[in-house]
This record gives structure tokens, C-alpha cells and sequence, in this order.
């Protein structure tokens, strides 16, 4: 897992406004896992980042590192997005009413949600969110001018930062950059 954390430093040190991690606590044990999440954690909260991060069957602590979750189910097929909510409370809202029951006292809210999706067919989890009023929401904060002109400022900050990062490094010295720490 070391290798895994300095990964995620180094693209830390870049101070980027957005980190992708993609299956961060793949192949660690729970303790590591928890280690490397509240890690990200920290730093997603300290240097104001956003994260993204795609995960597989997250332990409650993991789960409750999370502010909001996007779902994708087989195909790619969107059946939620939007806040996890205190104590998992806005996710676990929707899936119950997917379901029909709520989870049993002290099951992880991760399980609970992927058991859901499993018990109904996908089309059926994809329709309950775009019938949501969750969906609606979000489409009308989408469409606002306010947040169409913080997307385009976002967006045009993040291609300066880009081409401010090609411009700083040549390749050679990125190619020596990552063979030692290979070696390391």
C-alpha cells in the first residue's frame, strides 16, 4: 500500500482543484484501506479539493468518508446521484423506497444500497431516480445561470492549470522523475 500512497502524494503535490483515484483501496486489508481513505480525507478537506473516487463494496468507515455518491449500475446506467446525506439518510431514503423495507439496524449502508439495486430489475432503479425529485434538482441547479458560469470558470482555471503543468516539465525529466521513484 505504500506504493499506492505515494502515488496519491505525488499527484497531491501538483495541488490539483480536482483528484481522481480510481479503486484507491483495491487489494488492502481493511486497516490500510481506512488508512489510505482518511488520508485522501484529510487532504480533500485541508487543500479544498474535490475527489473522485470509484470504489468497490466500501466498509461503513469508507462509506462514511463520502459526501455524495454516483451510482452506476451494469451498462453504465446512472440509478443515483446526489448527497449520501447524515447518517446516510437521503441515500438510504431512496433505496428504501427501490426496495420496499429499510435496512436492518446496523447493516452497512454501502450493502444496503448494493443489495437494493441487486433485489429489483435495473431498469426499474434507473426509473426511480429519474423520477426522483433528487434528479430534479439537479437538473434545475444545472440549468441556473449561477452555476452554468462557476462550471465555465472552473473549467476554463483547470485548462490554465493543465497547460501551466505541460508547460513547466519536459519529458525527460518526468521520464527520470518517475524511473527513480520506481526504483525507490
Amino acid at each position: 500500500h505504500a506504493r499506492k500512497r505515494c502515488t496519491i502524494a505525488i499527484q497531491l503535490v501538483t495541488r490539483p482543484r480536482i483528484l481522481f483515484v480510481d479503486e484507491l483501496t483495491t487489494g488492502l486489508g481493511t486497516a490500510a484501506a481506512n488508512l489510505v481513505m482518511s488520508a485522501i480525507r484529510r487532504c480533500t478537506d485541508e487543500m479544498g479539493l474535490i475527489t473522485v473516487a470509484t470504489i468497490h463494496q466500501p466498509s461503513k468507515l469508507i462509506w462514511d468518508a463520502f459526501d455524495d455518491l454516483l451510482l452506476l449500475v451494469k451498462g453504465g446506467k446512472l440509478v443515483y446521484m446526489g448527497e449520501i446525506g447524515d447518517n446516510s439518510e437521503k441515500v438510504i431514503g431512496h433505496f428504501s423506497k427501490l426496495c420496499g423495507h429499510d435496512p436492518p439496524p446496523q447493516v452497512n449502508s454501502a450493502d444496503f444500497v448494493l443489495r437494493a439495486v441487486d433485489s429489483v430489475p435495473v431498469d426499474e432503479a434507473v426509473r426511480a431516480f429519474v423520477d426522483s425529485d433528487m434528479r430534479n434538482s439537479l437538473l434545475a441547479a444545472l440549468e441556473s445561470d449561477e452555476h452554468i458560469t462557476t462550471a465555465k470558470e472552473n473549467a476554463e482555471s483547470i485548462r490554465k492549470a493543465v497547460t501551466d503543468t505541460q508547460r513547466g516539465k519536459s519529458m525527460w525529466k518526468e521520464v527520470l522523475l518517475l524511473a527513480k521513484r520506481h526504483l525507490l
